[in-house]
């Protein structure tokens, strides 16, 4: 019996995992295609601003200028998935490999705590998720290190509530998991540090 093709979206060396993300990932821009062209030819655009904040995690007025935005541009706002993580290193779709990282719908990049002056106590800060919020983030990721040595500041949490923004707070390998679980279809933003 002849082996299966591999699919050219493969990269050699990509494990199980790496391909089920990447699968997650291609599924979830076809979904994307679906729903948007629907969208678009529907009598109503108004009508359809439910169907789209339901497709892809987003808000009222997110939702309302997808009807409007072309197809590549709204595949752009998804969050990437990450790839692997490792005690002090990340690899995330798209990105360079890293330490921390700063996840958010159309990309990322790396966690500088010196920005905001972000240490183990209090932890991270409310300005430290500001940045997803503006990026369009609809839904929070905060990973406590491997060890649960990184603190959240109590009014990080609090100004989520507020905003009616659901946060995960998890150990780092556990937090990624929920991540990417929740990219695949959510506009998800997630803060995640890979040591201590």
């Amino acid at each position: 019996m002849a082996s299966p093709a591999r699919s050219p979206i493969y990269a050699s060396g990509m494990t199980s995992h790496d391909r089920s993300l990447l699968e997650a990932r291609l599924i979830a821009v076809t979904r994307a295609r679906e729903v948007v062209e629907v969208a678009q030819r529907a009598d109503s655009p108004k009508a359809a601003v439910p169907l789209i904040m339901a497709a892809f995690g987003l808000t009222e007025v997110q939702a309302a200028a997808v009807l409007d935005t072309p197809f590549s541009a709204v595949t752009a706002w998804r969050s990437p998935p990450i790839l692997s993580v490792a005690w002090g290193r990340m690899d995330v779709d798209g990105l360079p490999e890293g330490k921390d990282f700063m996840l958010y719908p159309g990309g990322g990049r790396e966690w500088d705590w010196n920005e905001n002056g972000t240490r183990h106590e209090p932890g991270v800060q409310p300005v430290d998720v500001e940045e997803l919020l503006r990026r369009g983030a609809s839904v929070v990721v905060l990973s406590r290190g491997m060890e649960l040595r990184l603190q959240v500041d109590p009014r990080t949490t609090a100004l989520l509530e507020e905003r009616g923004v659901p946060v995960h707070v998890a150990e780092t390998t556990e937090a990624v998991r929920i991540y990417n679980e929740l990219a695949a279809d959510r506009a998800v933003g997630g803060l995640f540090h890979s040591t201590c």
